[in-house]
């Protein structure tokens, strides 16, 4: 299941669906365990009382798709997200084939920039997909189109890190980038919201 899919889906907001977060007591960070919420969906709301974090069942992949399948219908996200996966560069080609430039208001991406060499792909998609603010962003009722991208702040053994990630959106000047929010814990984890500049 998409990263962006398993987040709205078993968002803390929908918590009083019978969702159930699982945070380790020393971080601030609240983890979601898919495969428990798939548990949940299949074999009723009690699982959590039946079923602790480690003993979840191994799903097959049909039980896998009727989960997520039943996730789906139970938010209506198919008519406000679309899913999209692929190489950056054959994404971007086939959007702009289509004439999707500028089309999407939010486009939210995780754990892409572990590595250097492909910021400038991630990058020029980005560019290409992410709408343009309309004349009056500066009004309370209209959105401001924007990127987040959450990572971890040090991809340790690879080459990319927010800090380069930020050093490259800068260096471009096509977006301003800055950091909304940041974990604490052994392992750091970072949003970055990229806006037209």
């Amino acid at each position: 299941m998409p990263n962006v899919l398993a987040n709205t889906v078993l968002s803390p907001s929908a918590a009083g669906n019978g969702d159930t977060l699982h945070a380790d007591s020393d971080t601030e960070a609240c983890e979601i365990d898919v495969d428990f919420r798939r548990t949940q969906v299949l074999f009723g709301a009690d699982t959590d009382d039946v079923i602790g974090k480690r003993d979840v069942p191994e799903l097959t992949a049909g039980e896998a798709n009727e989960a997520d399948a039943r996730m789906l219908q139970s938010c209506d996200i198919r008519n406000r997200c679309e899913f999209i996966a692929g190489g950056w560069a054959s994404i971007e080609h086939e959007l702009r084939r289509q004439g999707r430039e500028h089309s999407f208001d939010l486009v939210l991406t995780s754990e892409t920039i572990y590595d250097t060499d492909s910021y400038k792909s991630l990058h020029d998609l980005l560019a290409c997909v992410l709408a343009r603010p309309q004349a009056e962003t500066n009004s309370l009722n209209q959105q401001v189109p924007a990127v987040l991208v959450a990572a971890k702040s040090i991809y340790f053994g690879l080459t990319g890190s927010v800090l380069t990630f930020k050093q490259y959106v800068g260096a471009r000047g096509v977006f301003d980038v800055d950091s909304v929010w940041q974990s604490g814990g052994s392992m750091p984890r970072e949003i970055l919201r990229l806006t037209w500049k």
